[in-house]
């Protein structure tokens, strides 16, 4: 039985937004919401609020909810990352948590703001953790948050090679299966949770009319096209960078030829330092 991708934005609706129970079931394993913080239930809220100049809108599936408590949740798939992702991010959560006030309101109420950001690829080389938790706290004393907003980022492509590594709080059978694909052999955890199993039935090819799968084909076109724009960036970024340390370490074995030549026709150590920029102890070892 051949089953589409969760990751594409008409599956992960068609999963998510008609099924709030699946929704509040994800966001409190992944936001790892337990007792009183729980989710109990969610009203859809509309997701449009990045400005086109962020680019790379249409390779990210977004949901915006709000649930009992009034808490606001921003839910992203992201399938390319980018350098201006983060920054959406930050611009999406920033702008959900000011709306709340509006314009001649004396009194208010400001409620948390939650962005959830399953990203399809690695972004954080520094670290094999593919959950990333943010939140505002003081630099001096890290236990004092700041409340209001909080980001968490989970790298897809780490946890795919690393299922079981991570916070043992954190139940990872929701990322299993956003990690499905067509050719998935569906591991048997995820068919034995009933939501999860209900999920997995909501993936199935059959269930999609044409126009809906021609969908889906063009939106992971476009995700290979986004990538391989990406791919070629960061080449260029890195060709450039290779350029520019090339030249720099020509003009600095030119500097040190300069200088040696200005040291042997007599010139002082202080004129050559002043000339050429190098320190003295760099002159009084040229030879």
């Amino acid at each position: 039985m051949s089953h589409l991708s969760p990751r594409a934005d008409i599956v992960f609706k068609k999963i998510f937004v008609k099924n709030s129970d699946l929704l509040i079931s994800m966001l409190n394993d992944l936001l790892m919401f337990e007792d009183d913080r729980c989710i109990k239930t969610l009203k859809y809220l509309s997701p449009e609020q990045t400005p086109n100049f962020m680019g790379l809108k249409n390779s990210t599936v977004d949901v915006k909810c709000t649930d009992q408590e009034d808490r606001i949740f921003l839910i992203e798939m992201q399938m390319v990352w980018n350098d201006i992702f983060d920054k959406r991010v930050l611009y999406n959560s920033c702008k959900a948590y000011a709306d709340q006030v509006k314009a001649g309101d004396e009194k208010y109420t400001l409620y948390p703001v939650y962005s959830l950001n399953i990203v399809n690829t690695n972004f954080r080389s520094d670290t094999s953790g593919y959950y990333h938790h943010y939140t505002i706290k003081d630099d001096l004393e890290n236990a004092v948050q700041l409340p209001g907003l909080e980001f968490v980022f989970i790298e897809l492509a780490k946890f795919t090679k690393n299922p079981n590594v991570g916070n043992p709080r954190f139940k990872n059978i929701w990322l299993k299966m956003l990690t499905i694909t067509d050719t998935t052999k569906i591991d048997q955890e995820l068919l034995d949770n009933d939501l999860t199993s209900r999920a997995i039935d909501l993936t199935e090819e059959a269930y999609f009319t044409k126009e809906e799968r021609e969908i889906y084909a063009q939106y992971w076109s476009l995700v290979r096209t986004n990538n391989a724009i990406y791919d070629g960036s960061e080449a260029a970024k890195s060709e450039a960078k290779g350029k520019a340390e090339g030249k720099a370490e020509g003009l600095a074995e030119g500097n040190l030829h300069n200088a040696l030549k200005m040291k042997l026709k007599g010139i002082s150590i202080a004129d050559i330092a002043d000339i050429t920029g190098l320190s003295i102890d760099q002159i009084n070892l040229l030879k």
